[in-house]
């Protein structure tokens, strides 16, 4: 048998955890958790399971919505922080007008993002192609000084390529 519990009105794994010990469940009837709803909180269905008193409970499955205050993301300094940062600043830059809708009501939109595992998971894969970006950017800064210091010397005569072999 399958249960959904909602979980939108929660603050914490530990409400959850009390709220499915709550639960009403027959002798005769193994259940499994459908946990729903929006959270601003991070939970681990494996760990709920594992404080949950009731042995009839046998699985629960997490199809929540995580939802996050931009502000406050924006302030982290992780891939997400950045992300929301930058939506922000476009959002204060915006001088576009859509009818009906202003940076206010934009700002309160809560905006589903994947689970913090996921997020670090991609940081972690993430994080060296963007150290090879940044590093492949400096490079091309410095090659583009040195063109711009020997190109004039080159056409000017200063610099005499004849003898270099390749």
């Amino acid at each position: 048998m399958e249960k959904e519990l909602d979980i939108s009105d929660l603050e914490a794994k530990e409400d959850i955890v009390e709220k499915i010990n709550s639960l009403d469940v027959k002798e005769n009837e193994y259940v499994k958790i459908i946990l729903v709803g929006n959270r601003n909180f991070e939970i681990n269905a494996y760990e709920i399971i594992k404080l949950v008193e009731n042995a009839r409970i046998v699985k629960i499955k997490d199809r929540t919505k995580i939802a996050y205050d931009l502000e406050r993301m924006s302030n982290e300094t992780t891939l997400k922080g950045l992300f929301a940062k930058e939506m922000l600043e476009k959002l204060a830059g915006s001088k576009a007008a859509q009818p009906g809708l202003n940076q206010g009501e934009l700002r309160s939109l809560k905006i589903n993002i994947c689970d913090k595992e996921t997020i670090e998971n991609f940081e972690i894969k993430v994080k060296p192609i963007m150290e090879n970006i940044a590093n492949n950017s400096l490079e091309n800064k410095k090659l583009a000084e040195l063109k711009d210091t020997l190109l004039p010397k080159l056409m000017n005569g200063e610099i005499d390529v004849d003898k270099i072999e390749i």
